[in-house]
């Protein structure tokens, strides 16, 4: 059986062995993301993890050295009928959110967001998408205080589920609570399938792909 490990590259000056492997999966482990926890010297990771033979979102907090700090923790508990996928993680002074998007029962999806401690405990759970709609795709970045999440929305029917898709933001405070309501940032696609973004100085720049007539 193939096995996909998946593993963080770290290059310092003069290091003869640069690469580990720092998920315990043993089955798959993709589509990781790491952020750097500011003061502590270390990194926190997550990824989408198969060990349980459905998707789950794992977290792990490094050293330098891409050691772990203490041990993997399992951020969901999916089941048949959910599914996460493509966490997201951004620092935001001494704690860090991760987002990600679960698929249910139904086939709608919705962005999830927790919120984290500096030692990795689990402060706060909710939903960022509007229920009544599709939500998936999310992006995460700190600001001076607090985050902003931005994710592909779409209504959720058999007639316009793979139609109009708009790219929504929406800024939330250091305790993840949406601050205002969420906004329609641009018009997006069935080609949409990613989104990144930045920040500096509270100023957000978003960047994804689209297809237009």
């Amino acid at each position: 059986m193939n096995r996909a490990l998946m593993l963080l590259l770290l290059i310092p000056i003069a290091c003869s062995d640069p690469v580990r492997e720092i998920s315990d999966s043993g089955f798959g482990a993709f589509e990781v993301d790491l952020d750097v926890l500011p003061g502590r010297n270390q990194l926190v990771t997550t990824w989408y993890d198969t060990r349980h033979g459905g998707g789950e979102i794992y977290l792990r907090r490094l050293n330098s050295s891409l050691q772990g700090v203490g041990s993997e923790r399992r951020v969901t508990m999916g089941t048949p009928d959910v599914s996460p996928f493509e966490p997201d993680v951004a620092v935001s002074g001494d704690r860090f959110a991760i987002t990600w998007y679960e698929r249910l029962a139904d086939g709608r999806h919705q962005v999830q967001l927790a919120l984290f401690d500096r030692n990795a405990e689990l402060l706060k759970q909710s939903v960022i998408s509007d229920p009544g709609r599709d939500g998936r795709i999310p992006v995460l970045v700190a600001l001076d205080s607090g985050y902003f999440i931005a994710w592909v929305d779409s209504d959720f029917s058999a007639a316009s589920n793979n139609e109009r898709r708009q790219v929504v933001g929406l800024r939330l405070d250091s305790d993840i609570n949406g601050v205002g309501q969420a906004q329609v940032l641009a018009q997006a696609s069935a080609t949409t399938l990613n989104l990144n973004a930045a920040s500096q100085n509270d100023r957000i720049w978003l960047v994804f792909n689209a297809e237009f007539e």
